[in-house]
């Protein structure tokens, strides 16, 4: 935790920026697979997050274009022992930029809002036919909120996800390695 506050209390005085943890896998030749997630685990993932009554808005997008943060200033990934899935987080321009790609056929996002962080599920199709999946947790800063609290919040909603695939009785989160 004491990796990430510094991150959201330089970020929250700035407007155009945005946080987002994406999940999935770190590898230990320094990359981060955001494409390991299947389509069971997509899906037991996005049941549960359906089954909650008391989101303030859920969002539904569909385009044939992948959509992308025009800038990164920051990443920072976590690998940890007892969850299924890593994060890396990212900060990024709150502009999106459309990118064409011959790859892609069709994108489908859907977020699941409540205060001050967001579910975003991806499901794009390629020119292949075949589907990948992603999971990522927006959050938006605000600088009239503390940023302590914020990360407690960020880290349990990924603790949340992380048992929705693989149960944690304890609600322990053992942290392998944190690479900035």
């Amino acid at each position: 935790m004491e990796n990430i506050i510094p991150i959201y209390n330089f970020y929250s005085r700035e407007q155009d920026k945005t946080i987002v943890y994406n999940f999935g896998k770190y590898s230990e030749n320094f990359t981060f697979d955001d494409k390991i997630i299947n389509e069971d685990n997509f899906n037991k993932i996005k049941s549960k997050l359906d089954s909650c009554k008391t989101w303030d808005d859920i969002s539904c997008e569909i385009s044939d274009i992948s959509i992308k943060p025009m800038n990164n200033y920051k990443n920072l990934t976590i690998s940890f022992i007892n969850l299924p899935f890593d994060i890396k987080l990212s900060v990024n321009s709150f502009e999106e930029i459309e990118e064409y790609s011959d790859d892609v056929i069709n994108q489908e996002i859907i977020r699941y809002t409540k205060k001050n962080h967001a579910f975003v599920l991806t499901q794009t199709k390629n020119n292949l036919n075949k589907y990948i999946y992603n999971v990522q947790l927006e959050v938006f800063l605000k600088p009239n909120i503390n940023n302590i609290y914020m990360t407690e919040s960020s880290l349990l909603k990924i603790l949340d996800i992380n048992k929705m695939i693989e149960p944690n009785e304890h609600n322990t989160v053992m942290i392998n390695k944190i690479i900035e």
